[in-house]
């Protein structure tokens, strides 16, 4: 899954160190179809070394359980083409219907 998301509209709620000390941005992305915005996480990784996605999934995996709050892995290409993990904390509804709902502008 791909978004669009403009890094310019990126608000920070929150700074957390994860896993392996590796820094996960939390705020989130003003829409629409909500009043609070999309919450969002990004961790950025080097496109160059797939091998890292990985580890970045697994610490999202734990950080999931550890919040207790399932959270949906997407990528999202921000800023002069430099990658960004996005993930989105899912709600109680099919994720297309969520993304759908809140990214319809």
């Amino acid at each position: 899954l791909y978004l669009d998301l403009p890094l310019s509209q990126f608000q920070t709620s929150d700074y957390r160190e994860g896993t392996g000390n590796v820094p996960l941005l939390e705020g989130t992305f003003p829409t629409t179809g909500s009043a609070t915005g999309i919450p969002v996480i990004l961790k950025e990784y080097n496109t160059d070394k797939p091998h890292e996605l990985e580890h970045v999934r697994r610490e999202l995996a734990v950080y999931s359980r550890v919040q207790d709050r399932h959270i949906v892995p997407c990528l999202g290409f921000l800023l002069e083409d430099k990658s960004c993990y996005v993930v989105l904390e899912r709600f109680n509804c099919d994720l297309e219907e969520y993304l759908q709902r809140v990214c319809r502008n």
